[in-house]
């Protein structure tokens, strides 16, 4: 391990001395410092120089995405990676809109994996094996992050203030609220494969737990803000349009109560932070079982269709059971099924 660490130094002292070479900013040695070898939390200042620089111009904004995706790309350590992608989290959540414009739009590959980090693995030992086991769940889940946000058109960075969804057709809330359900999915896969036991004490992990649980919050709040639409909606829907609002909310709530189990079992200390979001549990609950009720009644699963044969035919039933079953013959000799009945009067005649 010794030796390991003395090799992570000197390929952060090499990368540090090119970064300055080849340019005459100093946020590309920052870059390289905040994702260093080092299997501790990246400094705070490095961050905020970061974030300020990629908060000026697309011009200076952009070498430092391509910065950013090189050291992606190239590493083969789990904590440069998991360092790199936390960078990529805060940036998203707390940079400017320019920086948030040029990762989602300059995209690491073509299609859903904006990342690219399927492959991805350190295969030092076996600690770090898994360790980049979960390096990858959780580059899937800012990927997931990133096609929710696509889908709604903003950012989950909590600053878009009060949003209304009263302007969207119906289509488009489902196709939202899928998206939603789908982000919530991926954070209950993310937190479901976080280390533990020997390996839950590492403090770059526990960072990056702490911003998906974030996350969570800004996500619970939109989900409340569509759930309140569709309630408004729900009078003036057709049948098949409740349907199609039923199967989404329905697949929130299977999602919903996963992630409430397992925060709730969960022995990783990042567990520990969901009373924070207690009140908000509570309100999304109570409101997805309201609105399901609602949508079930709105499409039709509460109401029974029940024939009711006509007055005609119910009087000749009793013409002919009269006629059919009198008191004096015996029990064996009645008819009992209703064609019998039908038929008899026929043949008496």
């Amino acid at each position: 391990m010794k030796v390991r660490r003395i090799i992570g130094i000197l390929k952060d002292k090499a990368a540090e001395c090119r970064a300055m070479i080849r340019s005459s900013s100093p946020i590309h040695a920052t870059i390289v410092r905040a994702t260093s070898h080092r299997e501790t939390p990246t400094q705070e200042k490095h961050v905020e120089a970061i974030i300020s620089a990629c908060s000026t111009s697309r011009i200076r904004v952009s070498p430092c995405v391509a910065q950013l995706k090189r050291r992606l790309r190239k590493t083969r350590n789990w904590a440069v990676a998991l360092k790199s992608l936390i960078l990529v989290h805060r940036l998203l959540r707390e940079g400017d809109f320019i920086v948030q414009d040029q990762l989602s739009v300059d995209t690491f590959t073509k299609g859903r994996s904006y990342l690219n980090l399927a492959a991805f693995k350190d295969k030092s030992t076996a600690l770090t094996w898994h360790l980049s086991c979960w390096v990858r769940c959780y580059a899937r889940y800012i990927d997931e992050w990133l096609c929710t946000c696509r889908a709604l058109g903003e950012f989950l960075d909590g600053r878009s203030g009060d949003r209304t969804t009263s302007g969207l057709v119906n289509a488009e809330l489902v196709r939202e609220l899928s998206a939603l359900g789908d982000l919530l999915a991926a954070t209950c896969e993310c937190l479901q494969g976080a280390p533990r036991d020997g390996q839950r004490s590492s403090p770059l992990v526990l960072e990056a737990l702490r911003l998906v649980l974030v996350d969570t919050w800004q996500l619970r709040e939109e989900v409340l803000v569509r759930l309140q639409d569709i309630r408004e909606r729900i009078s003036g829907l057709r049948p098949e349009e409740a349907a199609e609002y039923l199967r989404a909310v329905e697949k929130l709530g299977a999602e919903e109560e996963a992630f409430g189990t397992l925060m709730t079992e969960s022995p990783h200390p990042a567990s520990l932070a969901a009373w924070e979001f207690a009140h908000v549990t509570e309100r999304l609950r109570n409101c997805l079982v309201s609105v399901k009720e609602s949508l079930k009644a709105a499409s039709g699963f509460k109401s029974l269709i029940v024939w009711k044969p006509p007055e005609k035919f119910i009087e000749q039933k009793r013409v002919c059971r009269t006629l059919s079953a009198p008191e004096s013959l015996p029990n064996s000799k009645r008819f009992a099924s209703s064609e019998r009945d039908s038929v008899l009067p026929l043949v008496l005649l």
